[in-house]
């Protein structure tokens, strides 16, 4: 999958919400510039520790956890999808339990493509490789989105797959010569 099309796949699923370096009021653009740099280190500091803290030295106790992870399933084609199932879980333990059960499997399936990192925030895209009735694993669109607070501590956290079919209906619908 190209770059361009996980990046338009992030957007157009409301995922991307990239902060834009925006002028506080009483701020002048230089001052607010540096505090945009200074989220996006840190954002970059803890993301290269990932591996080596626990749940409770990366989530915030007010967290936000949202899976839309579906169910995969075969659709009307046969081919594989994610059928609906959103559930969102409030509270650091509640994530805890809640990640406790996915995370491995996402980990170990979970390919990234691009990320995106601006201020405080943080996206992911690309595959979760799944295989069905014995099939070669078939990759399934996927983003995660991280919003970490002032104390450096996910604030929001989404894991969602992605289903790219309108996506790629509207790109063909508006090629040239359709």
């Amino acid at each position: 999958m190209s770059k361009t099309l996980n990046m338009a796949m992030a957007i157009c699923c409301g995922l991307l919400f990239l902060t834009m370096p925006i002028n506080v009021a009483g701020q002048d653009p230089q001052t607010s510039q540096q505090h945009q740099a200074q989220a996006r280190q840190m954002v970059q500091e803890v993301l290269d520790r990932w591996d080596w803290k626990t749940w409770d030295q990366l989530l915030a106790d007010d967290v936000t956890l949202t899976l839309k992870l579906g169910t995969v399933m075969p659709d009307q084609n046969g081919e594989l999808a994610a059928l609906g199932m959103e559930t969102e879980y409030n509270g650091r333990e509640d994530a805890k339990k809640a990640l406790k059960k996915v995370y491995g499997e996402l980990k170990k399936n979970f390919t990234i493509e691009d990320e995106v990192i601006s201020g405080n925030e943080a996206v992911f895209v690309g595959d979760l490789n799944v295989s069905h009735k014995q099939k070669q694993a078939q990759p399934i669109p996927m983003a995660v989105y991280l919003e970490f607070n002032d104390q450096r501590k996910i604030k929001q956290f989404t894991i969602a797959t992605v289903d790219l079919r309108p996506l790629t209906q509207t790109a063909v619908s508006q090629a040239p010569g359709r």
